[in-house]
């Protein structure tokens, strides 16, 4: 009875740990995706999220102006609202469309090819957690002295929520690809340590491999403007929150722990991405140095010539395709650069002040 109930809690957690379900609470907060081919189903979940962005600028509009009384605070939930805003625009019109499409490719090729491990959920878990703990930060709000603070702090903690939930697209996309490659590089591994194998099996094993890359990083370079879009969007917004929490800090002398831990926390997010990035390029180095090794002891021309394609291919998507801007890689050195950056703004304007 107990390894039932196991079961049967493993096949409900597996199913709330679906990308549909985590696109389908996204769809909550206005973050469109295409739920099916009928148009009318697609139609009706354009305009619910029209609706729900229409909704929650309206409530910004009409009742945030009291919180301009201090400039630093107004400026920030007017990022927060404009951050909203255009991560809500970008699912309606682009993002939703070629995040589906981009689902359903690898869908079919971990049938076929690849076995991804635990390791596929981190993304609904980290974005479920960000939404608990949303949920509980307005629940602790329990009491609010007018209508108009309740309607503001409701409208605050859904745009969190929102943006919480649109982090999904970024963490779902390259912590699948950094998967598949992992399964690309043990599959390689595996096959080429079998010291038996002859010249031609080296071949298509290789062959085999690096067609299976090359069909990922295609679907991967489908998405890879919308991954820059939204690094962008991100790490432009929270840079210009961290300013002004900054300002907000020395201005009024006052510390809001609830904004400072949000920051911490979404700042963490933004980073993931960049570290799956670098997981993805750690692999294919690892994949470079088994082909560099066959390299060498290879006798048959075809397999060299092959081999040293392969590597030039694997360098040109490295330097073009995982990139946030032409030039920015999307790695730790980025979330090194934008942590120092932030700091540095930081103590200019504390030097500034005093």
């Amino acid at each position: 009875m107990k390894l039932k109930n196991l079961l049967k809690t493993k096949k409900v957690i597996d199913r709330a740990l679906r990308t549909k379900s985590a696109l389908s609470i996204r769809l909550i907060f206005g973050l469109y995706y295409k739920l099916s081919t009928s148009p009318l189903v697609c139609y009706t979940a354009k305009l619910y999220c029209f609706l729900i962005s229409g909704l929650n600028t309206y409530i910004f509009v009409y009742y945030v102006d009291s919180m301009f009384k201090n400039f630093a605070m107004g400026c920030f939930l007017l990022i927060l609202f404009i951050e909203t805003f255009l991560t809500q625009f970008v699912a309606l019109c682009y993002e939703g469309d070629r995040l589906m499409e981009f689902y359903h490719k690898f869908k079919y090729f971990s049938q076929d090819h690849l076995q991804f491990s635990r390791a596929t959920y981190i993304p609904h878990l980290v974005v479920l957690l960000m939404l608990i703990r949303n949920l509980f930060e307005y629940l602790h709000m329990s009491h609010f002295p007018s209508a108009r603070v309740f309607f503001l702090h409701t409208s605050l903690y859904f745009m969190l929520a929102t943006i919480s939930s649109s982090y999904y697209t970024v963490l779902y996309i390259t912590n699948t690809y950094r998967l598949s490659i992992r399964s690309v590089k043990m599959s390689l591994c595996n096959k080429l340590q079998n010291g038996n194998l002859s010249e031609s099996d080296k071949f298509l094993c290789i062959r085999g491999n690096m067609n299976t890359y090359r069909s990922l990083t295609k679907i991967f370079i489908s998405v890879n403007k919308l991954l820059r879009v939204k690094m962008i969007i991100s790490l432009t917004c929270l840079f210009l929150r961290f300013i002004l929490i900054v300002i907000f800090f020395i201005t009024s002398s006052e510390i809001i722990l609830t904004w400072t831990n949000e920051l911490f926390f979404h700042t963490v997010i933004v980073y993931l991405p960049s570290i799956f990035m670098e997981c993805v390029c750690k692999d294919l180095e690892v994949i470079k140095g088994i082909l560099s090794k066959q390299l060498i002891v290879c006798k048959d021309k075809r397999t060299m010539n092959y081999i040293c394609d392969a590597i030039d291919y694997i360098e040109v998507c490295s330097s073009r395709y995982y990139t946030a801007w032409n030039g920015l890689l999307i790695d730790v050195n980025l979330a090194l650069s934008f942590t120092n950056l932030c700091t540095t703004y930081a103590i200019a304007i504390l030097q500034f002040t005093y």
